[in-house]
């Protein structure tokens, strides 16, 4: 049995405040820390991401880091692959010993550390190195699609970190699926949890009074809202598409496509609803503080990622805001709808499907409201933190 008040040493450490959540991991563990009914310790002061961890010793140069040389000579290849991989060996190494001595210096050998899955982990290898029993990890990403994660010596420490682990949390089916396929993990030794969150309180919220004030000349309109940074896996650019794409036939003309969030895609993307013709329907409101309050100002959430995603907590706020959501078919999303009944799926890329959809919404306001309210009522019954603290601390107990 699983004892209340045991302590768990975590990477990367939880925000201390709801102020300085960034990110969907920031989320998640914050909401697990808000709920969980035992001490999370950090291992160290060394605030390093698993990202980070895996990115400190292969961010050299990515000359370096490409195999595939403009000469197709052998001596070419030769010069190019040896310094790379020597490069990639003694780095991995390096970061692995560094981390392990720390955790031998501040964990003791019967406790148990939770790491965070997000990119390529050096810290379930750590942990076994430093001799630490217990070690549970949360799986957050899928497999990465661009060369650098292809690489063969990425890759075996991918199945080396996962083999590690003791014991593992997949945020969805999706997630579990794709690394099983990848390193071959286990079903036996996986939990799945969906991400959960506290339930916002909206008694105080005035849905009008924020609207005015956000855009004033499109209040009476029905807004299409999208909360993600601006990065190609989130598929901004399909969503302008099917945007313009659904204004075209002119039977939607009181709608407008509010964009919250920001990235290195922002004028691109700005340059794209110009050529679609589409601007003066589209809002970009940069980066936002206030994604609650914002999943309930709009009428109609979507996420049309493309690759990548694994269960996006934008979702999860509009089902607890009770707003229908149309996602692509990627990662853990339709697992969402499906369960719920409170959205629609469609394949993801698809510009066609996507605006058919949106489409469908808009022409069926009865059935728009109705999807929402079955979103709120599975997020309730299913996503809320408490619930995902307890299914978190069965998983514990399992390694007691």
């Amino acid at each position: 049995m699983f004892k209340p008040g045991t302590e768990i040493y975590i990477y990367p450490q939880p925000p201390r405040h709801a102020d300085e959540v960034q990110s969907g991991v920031d989320r998640y563990l914050y909401a697990l820390q808000q709920s969980l009914a035992c001490e999370l310790k950090l291992v160290n002061k060394r605030d390093m991401t698993a990202q980070q961890a895996g990115e400190a010793v292969t961010t050299a140069n990515e000359e370096e880091l490409d195999l595939i040389p403009n000469s197709n000579s052998k001596k070419s290849l030769l010069r190019k692959c040896i310094p790379s991989v020597c490069f990639l060996i003694y780095g991995y190494i390096q970061e692995t010993v560094t981390l392990a001595l720390e955790m031998r210096r501040g964990v003791p050998e019967q406790s148990m550390i939770h790491v965070n899955r997000v990119g390529c982990e050096l810290q379930t290898i750590a942990a076994k190195i430093a001799g630490i029993e217990r070690v549970m990890t949360t799986v957050h990403n899928l497999p990465g699609e661009d060369l650098e994660a292809q690489h063969w010596f990425r890759r075996c420490i991918e199945w080396l970190s996962f083999a590690c682990g003791d014991r593992h949390i997949c945020v969805s089916h999706a997630t579990f699926d794709a690394w099983h396929q990848r390193v071959g993990l286990r079903r036996d030794k996986v939990e799945i949890i969906y991400n959960g969150m506290t339930p916002p309180d909206y008694s105080q919220f005035d849905r009008d009074q924020y609207r005015s004030k956000l855009l004033p000349t499109v209040t009476d309109a029905v807004w299409i809202g999208i909360c993600a940074r601006l990065h190609p896996m989130k598929g901004h650019a399909v969503l302008l598409q099917a945007f313009a794409r659904l204004l075209q036939g002119g039977e939607h003309s009181e709608v407008a496509l509010v964009i919250a969030g920001s990235g290195g895609l922002d004028q691109e993307l700005q340059q794209l609803a110009k050529d679609l013709e589409i601007e003066d329907s589209v809002y970009f409101l940069g980066h936002r503080t206030d994604a609650i309050e914002f999943a309930a100002a709009i009428d109609i959430n979507v996420l049309p990622s493309i690759h990548s995603e694994t269960l996006g907590y934008s979702l999860i706020e509009a089902m607890f805001a009770a707003r229908p959501s149309v996602v692509s078919d990627v990662g853990g999303m339709k697992e969402l709808i499906q369960n719920s009944g409170g959205g629609k799926v469609v394949k993801a890329c698809d510009v066609e499907g996507l605006a058919d959809a949106l489409a469908c919404y808009l022409s069926n306001p009865t059935q728009m409201t109705a999807d929402g309210q079955k979103a709120q009522c599975y997020a309730l019954e299913h996503l809320t933190a408490d619930q995902m603290a307890a299914a978190t601390m069965e998983a514990y107990a399992k390694l007691v």
